[in-house]
Formats: structure tokens, C-alpha cells, sequence
């Protein structure tokens, strides 16, 4: 199990193509949670990290029971992620 930035990570849920999503919890608050990673050699590039970063700091922002909540937007020694609420069940591909 590996330890960043405040959340242990469990394993790799799901990927994409401009991000990957780790089932993780939040040390502090012992509570479970997604996190989605940008991929390490996007985040180098800075139109497409910011616009990562735009995209859930504005997702954060609603308040819907079809959006689900983000708690955490950050970037940590070049890796950018953000935190949200973790919904156990299948993918929207399954």
C-alpha cells in the first residue's frame, strides 16, 4: 500500500485516457475515497493540467445527487489529482 500526500492508496479502479482512478482513503478522516491522477506525462503539459485541474475545481462547485462531490483539488510534487467521493458498484462501461 502506498502513501501520498495524506491518502493510502488501495489499488487502481479504473483508467482513462487522460487519467487513471485509485480506490484510496483519506488518512486523516478515515474515510474512503476516489482518486483521480492525471497521467504523469500529460501533467508536464501545462494547457492540458490546467485544464484538469479547471475541470474539477468547477465540477466542485455543484451540488446534485447526478454529480458526484469533490473534495480535493491538488497538485503534489507534479502530480496533479483531485479527491472525490467513492461509490462502490460498477462502471459506467459495465
Amino acid at each position: 500500500m502506498i502513501q501520498v500526500a495524506g491518502y493510502k492508496i488501495q489499488h487502481k479502479i479504473g483508467d482513462g485516457q487522460i487519467a487513471d482512478v485509485y480506490l484510496a482513503v483519506q488518512v486523516a478522516l478515515n474515510r474512503t475515497v476516489a482518486l483521480k491522477v492525471l497521467k504523469p506525462y500529460l501533467a508536464v503539459k501545462n494547457p492540458i493540467r490546467v485544464q484538469f485541474l479547471r475541470m474539477a475545481k468547477m465540477i466542485s462547485n455543484f451540488n446534485h445527487i447526478h454529480v458526484i462531490r469533490i473534495y480535493d483539488v491538488r497538485e503534489f510534487c507534479g502530480i496533479c489529482y483531485f479527491t472525490m467521493e467513492y461509490l462502490p458498484g460498477p462502471t459506467l462501461q459495465q
